[in-house]
């Protein structure tokens, strides 16, 4: 297991809360028995790819993966370059930056759904209900608040 220090934990936890979301996504999936899937899903964007390096130099041999992107409405728009985490990587690394986070709930909510998504590739009802909850309140949160 990576060990992390307090500087580089408290770095991490300030890129998720200013560049990042923590989500659940519900994918659309014919061929489960349900048609759909979830995926718990940790992503910081950034159009400055240092932003993004530093990311994966503090997260080490914890796998994350890199996406960049243009956005094709507008031509003259910096490349967005996206890390997005694994799984495993959130299961080992957001507990860890509980205490510096911000976005603490959402957090919270993302480690119940990557445990509940690992117990097994079976899922009950039980379980599908609760990561259905689990989605909708993630969406709650990630509404703007209105004042």
């Amino acid at each position: 297991m990576e060990s992390f220090n307090e500087t580089d934990l408290a770095w991490l936890a300030g890129a998720i809360d200013g560049e990042g979301t923590l989500c659940l996504l519900k994918k659309k999936r014919n061929k489960t028995k349900v048609g759909y899937t979830y995926e718990a899903r940790i992503g910081i964007a950034n159009t400055d790819i240092n932003f993004i390096n530093k990311s994966r130099e503090i997260l080490g041999n914890n796998y994350s993966y890199l996406q960049s992107v243009a956005d094709k409405r507008y031509p003259n728009s910096p490349i967005c370059h996206k890390l997005y985490w694994t799984p495993n990587t959130i299961r080992n690394v957001l507990p860890k930056l509980l205490p510096y986070l911000i976005k603490k709930k959402q957090a919270e909510l993302v480690l119940e759904s990557t445990t509940l998504l690992q117990l097994g590739k079976r899922h009950t009802s039980e379980k599908l209900n609760r990561l259905e909850a689990i989605y909708w309140e993630l969406k709650k949160l990630h509404k703007p608040n209105k004042y």
